[in-house]
């Protein structure tokens, strides 16, 4: 491009609105083009947001479906690196990969399967325990309460596994042990308020809960409502504290049913008595919540239909119970009795509703099954449905094949013949 310089001054004029508008037509196309290159990059980041939020979505309902994206097949060898005392009658087991390797992660709040050498005739005992801190490359951690005879029918058999883990396993041995699985977890990465009600035990996998979300979203408002007899029953006490004292966004709410006189109000616990759905509902402040509970099944059936009846909509209500997966949501009344065949066991009998599961209905009937949590984790108690239907009172923790389903979860919807 040429220049000249211009003297006379009304050309001098004309030339100089010339060159101005052909400037602001040059800013007005640069300024134009910046903002289709700014549409077009947040169009490109909106797709992408979206894009990874399909992913993420994906990938936790495949998790919810047990499927391993990052454990491993079959059973593998653990060692125990520590134990340690956590309360009363509980031990926390930390486990560690023998050659030193890092550990597949896993979702807050699902649990491990444990294959111990104690069952008849050398079948393994199987047993799943909640992971009790959050996830770590250097460890696992599951908390195990010792469970004694019942007090209410001492003629029933003290736990099994977990008696033999206290007493038997030591630092050093190895256990074989199934990958971290389980439907009931969190996304410790979303920022949706959480509300975390716990009953003795059943605090271990809040625990991971509140410390993922402690670590990886501590802007995140959460609640946790724990419910135990007294300070010797307090599992985890002084580790939780430090979370609620550390994060100004956790707030925590302590009932003690039976406190011991050294234990102090104010101090120790925040309220005496059982918890209940309207307790915690009167503590939360206005607002929409996800609620993640875990506990006896007594307990769970108390709060999770209480939640329901105070308005809680049901998909906004998880929950985990140790021991029998007997919670009973309100559904529909049975009319008539239903035929179930036991195929093997040449046994048919009628579902009335009396029992809380298909494997209920089966002991009651002296009919031996394999079962381990009774829960709807471990996958012993499958079993193939020959003929009609059944439905299930949780989405298992395992994947099963087409056509059969877990006895200690699941109840008929049409007279039924299953493969036992």
């Amino acid at each position: 491009m040429t220049f000249a310089f211009i003297t006379e001054p009304a050309v001098f004029f004309a030339g100089a609105i010339c060159f101005a508008l052909a400037g602001a037509q040059v800013a007005w196309m640069a300024s134009s083009g910046w903002r289709r290159r700014v549409d077009a990059e947040r169009k490109y980041l909106a797709e992408k947001e979206s894009f990874v939020d399909q992913v993420a979505t994906t990938l936790r309902a495949a998790r919810a479906a047990n499927v391993r994206l990052a454990g491993w097949q079959g059973t593998r060898r653990l060692a125990v690196s520590a134990i340690v005392d956590e309360a009363e009658g509980v031990k926390s087991f930390y486990l560690v990969a023998p050659d030193g390797r890092p550990l597949p992660t896993f979702e807050p709040g699902q649990y491990l399967t444990l294959h111990l050498p104690i069952g008849k005739q050398g079948k393994p005992v199987v047993r799943c325990y909640s992971l009790s801190d959050r996830p770590r490359e250097q460890f696992y951690r599951i908390t195990v309460k010792r469970c004694p005879a019942p007090v209410d029918s001492p003629q029933l058999p003290a736990g099994l596994a977990s008696n033999w883990l206290h007493d038997y396993a030591t630092v050093g041995a190895t256990i074989e042990t199934a990958a971290p699985g389980g439907a009931f977890f969190l996304d410790p990465r979303c920022d949706e308020p959480v509300v975390l009600v716990a009953g003795g035990v059943g605090v271990t996998p809040l625990a991971s809960m509140l410390a993922s979300i402690a670590t990886t979203a501590p802007s995140r408002t959460v609640w946790l409502f724990y419910g135990v007899r007294n300070g010797r029953e307090h599992i985890f006490r002084d580790t939780l504290l430090d979370l609620v004292n550390e994060n100004d966004r956790i707030t925590q709410f302590v009932a003690y049913s039976s406190p011991d006189a050294t234990d102090r109000a104010g101090i120790d616990y925040t309220y005496r008595g059982r918890l209940t759905a309207e307790i915690i509902k009167g503590q939360l402040p206005p607002g929409k919540y996800r609620y993640y509970l875990c506990g006896p099944p007594s307990m769970m059936q108390s709060l999770v239909v209480g939640l329901l009846e105070l308005g809680v909509s049901d998909d906004r209500i998880h929950f985990e119970a140790f021991g029998p997966a007997s919670v009973k949501r309100p559904t529909r009344e049975i009319v008539e009795p239903v035929n179930v065949r036991f195929k093997n066991g040449g046994d048919e009998c009628q579902w009335t509703g009396e029992f809380g599961s298909l494997l209920e209905l089966a002991e009651a009937h002296g009919i031996d099954v394999e079962f381990g949590c009774r829960a709807g984790n471990c996958g012993q108690c499958a079993v193939q449905v020959v003929e009609g239907n059944v439905e299930s009172a949780r989405q298992p923790g395992v994947s099963l094949p087409e056509g059969q389903c877990l006895l200690c979860i699941s109840t008929p919807t049409s007279p039924v013949v299953l493969e036992v």
